[in-house]
Formats: structure tokens, C-alpha cells, sequence
């Protein structure tokens, strides 16, 4: 990744900080959307860890990012899929779209093309690694 895209990602994560219980709300909101029969593979007494989970996870995959090392280590949550199965593509989207929402003025065409470069590398982190299966 190129060193402005990772600091535009760097960047925006930032902004998210006091609000990212709310930005993991909107987040696993929206994915449930896109990808409806993600919504059955958890409960609603696990949402609030869920939240919790992968905003820690996406936290330590921006940090890598900004470290320039990405996908070097296996992420926190490699135990179990924070996405609860649903595609890359999808993940992507929904985390654009939060981002997109939770930042708004803030959120510019060279932020959403930075993420969009990282977001596919940032999933691939936080999901299971075929040896901890």
C-alpha cells in the first residue's frame, strides 16, 4: 500500500474513535442488509462483544497499515469470523458505507479509494486462519 493511502486510512480510523460503538452498530446494521443470512450466525446477547471484537480487530489491522506491514501476523479474532461468513466484497462495502456515514463531510473520494485498496486486506486479518480452524 502506498505510504498516502495508508495515512488516509490511518486518518480516517482516527476520526472514528469516540464513536465506534456506534460505527460498529451501523457496520454489522448494514452488512445484515447485504447480506441477509449473515443475521442468523449470531444473537442478539453476542452483538454488543461482536461490536466490540471488531472494532478492537479493525483498530489493530489500520495499525499494521500504518506500521506498513499488513497481514504480517494473524489478527485478534483469528479464532472466529467477525463477518459470521459473509463475503469480502460485502464486508468491504458495508465497512465503506460506515465510514462513509460516520465520517460524512469528512469522507472524501481519496479516503474511500484508500479503503477500498485496504479493506480486502483488512478482512482478510481478522478472519479465522485455515491452521486455527
Amino acid at each position: 500500500m502506498a505510504p498516502e493511502d495508508a495515512r488516509l486510512v490511518t486518518y480516517a480510523w482516527k476520526r472514528i474513535g469516540s464513536h465506534s460503538d456506534h460505527a460498529a452498530g451501523l457496520f454489522y446494521d448494514r452488512l445484515f442488509e447485504i447480506a441477509p443470512t449473515t443475521h442468523a450466525h449470531v444473537s442478539v446477547e453476542l452483538m454488543p462483544a461482536c461490536r466490540r471484537d471488531l472494532m478492537a480487530g479493525i483498530d489493530w489491522a489500520v495499525g499494521e497499515i500504518a506500521r506498513e506491514r499488513p497481514g504480517t501476523l494473524p489478527g485478534p479474532l483469528a479464532l472466529r469470523d467477525p463477518f459470521l461468513g459473509a463475503g469480502t466484497d460485502q464486508v468491504v462495502a458495508a465497512l465503506l458505507w460506515t465510514l462513509h456515514t460516520v465520517l460524512g463531510r469528512d469522507w472524501t473520494p481519496r479516503h474511500e479509494a484508500a479503503w477500498r485498496a485496504a479493506g480486502p486486506a483488512i478482512v482478510a486479518a481478522l478472519r479465522p486462519h485455515p491452521s486455527s480452524a
